[in-house]
C-alpha cells in the first residue's frame, strides 16, 4: 500500500464509480431500531475505520446472505463460540436502497496497482496489523478516502466467495440512504455501475 502521502495525491485522481439499488445490513437485534447508525464505528475498529477517527462508517453487502455472513464472521472474531455452545444474538437484515456517486472500486485491478496493494492484502486480517503498527493498510486507506471526499469503497468480501461489499462514509453522503421496514425483501442484487 502506497504511504499516508502517496494515498493522499492519487485517491483524488481515480476513477470513481457509482451504485444503486438495494443493499444489506446485518447487525443485532438489540440496535434494530438504530439501522443507521454509525456508533459502532466509534466503539469498535473494522477493516475500513479505526475506531479513534471517527469516520461514520456503515459496512454494506450485495446480497442478503452476504450481510448475514459477514456479521457472523465478525462476531466469531469477537466473540469464539466453543464446540458444543450455541451461537450468539439474533441478527436483523435491514435492506438500504441507495444511490451513490463518489465510490473507489478496490476490486479492479487497475486501481489496485495506482494504490500499489493487493487483493490479498485488502482482504487480510487487518487485526494481525493492529498489533504491530497503529492503524492497518486499510484503515490507512479508508481515512484517506475520507479526507479526499470520498462517499465510500466498494470492496470483495474476506468471507463469502465472490461476495462485494461497500463501506459507505455518512459524513460524505452526497445523498441519504434509506433503511426499508418492516424487514420483509425480496432477494435482489445491487448494480454496480461505472466504466474503467
Amino acid at each position: 500500500m502506497l504511504d499516508d502521502t502517496g494515498l493522499s495525491s492519487i485517491l483524488p485522481t481515480l476513477p470513481l464509480v457509482g451504485i444503486h439499488g438495494v443493499v444489506y445490513r446485518s447487525l443485532d437485534w438489540t440496535y434494530h431500531t438504530t439501522v443507521n447508525s454509525v456508533i459502532g464505528s466509534i466503539k469498535a475498529h473494522g477493516r475500513y475505520h479505526h475506531k479513534d477517527d471517527a469516520l461514520g462508517t456503515i459496512y454494506l453487502a450485495e446480497t442478503h446472505s452476504g450481510a448475514v455472513d459477514e456479521q457472523r464472521q465478525e462476531q466469531q472474531s469477537l466473540f469464539p463460540v466453543l464446540p458444543g455452545q450455541a451461537a450468539g444474538a439474533t441478527t436483523v437484515v435491514a435492506p438500504f436502497q441507495i444511490a451513490l456517486q463518489r465510490l473507489v472500486d478496490l476490486r479492479h485491478p487497475a486501481v489496485q496497482q495506482e494504490l500499489a496493494t493487493s487483493l490479498m492484502e485488502l482482504t487480510g486480517d487487518w487485526r494481525l496489523q493492529l498489533g504491530w503498527i497503529r492503524r492497518a493498510e486499510t484503515q490507512r486507506l479508508a481515512f484517506a478516502a475520507h479526507a479526499a471526499g470520498i462517499e465510500g469503497l466498494i470492496y470483495t468480501s474476506a468471507v463469502g466467495a465472490n461476495g462485494n461489499n461497500v463501506v459507505v462514509f455518512s459524513s460524505n453522503l452526497s445523498a441519504q440512504m434509506q433503511a426499508t421496514l418492516p424487514l420483509t425483501f425480496p432477494q435482489q442484487s445491487v448494480q454496480f455501475v461505472g466504466q474503467f
